[in-house]
């Protein structure tokens, strides 16, 4: 349990790594860690919590997550699924990530995106483009 710092939130980040670790090269999920990062931020929030109070911490904090590569994350590959991005990385933090992260969420890296999500992409911009045409 992270809440109430039962386990350690570098505890709670080396459980999801170990897991990545050993799944990833059947599902391909994640296609690009952060987890040096990762470690780090979990010992800045353990630090953090051993000095503070917690109920003075955001709602998320030290909580592992990953983050769909089609959200920019800095760093991170950002290609929405499209080989036309192939090579994409994004430069700064899309406003969800900003938030998750700033809501204390530790990002283990990018996930790609499912066939859905390249689908909704897709056809958002189809009709932004017919909108843009319609004028």
């Amino acid at each position: 349990m992270v809440v109430g710092h039962v386990v350690g939130h570098d505890h709670a980040v080396e459980a999801h790594v170990a897991h990545i670790e050993r799944v990833n090269g059947a599902i391909n999920a994640v296609v690009r860690t952060r987890f040096e990062e990762a470690r780090a931020e979990a010992d800045a929030v353990d630090r953090t919590l051993s000095a503070d109070r917690p109920d003075q911490v955001p709602p998320f904090f030290g909580v592992p997550c990953t983050i769909k590569e089609c959200f920019a994350m800095a760093g991170m590959p950002h290609t929405s699924g499209l080989v036309s991005r192939k090579g994409v990385t994004a430069t700064e933090d899309a406003t969800a990530v900003a938030r998750l992260k700033g809501a204390g969420a530790i990002p283990l890296g990018a996930i790609g995106p499912t066939h859905k999500t390249v689908e909704i992409l897709s056809n958002l911009l189809h009709t932004s483009v017919k909108q843009v045409l319609a004028g």
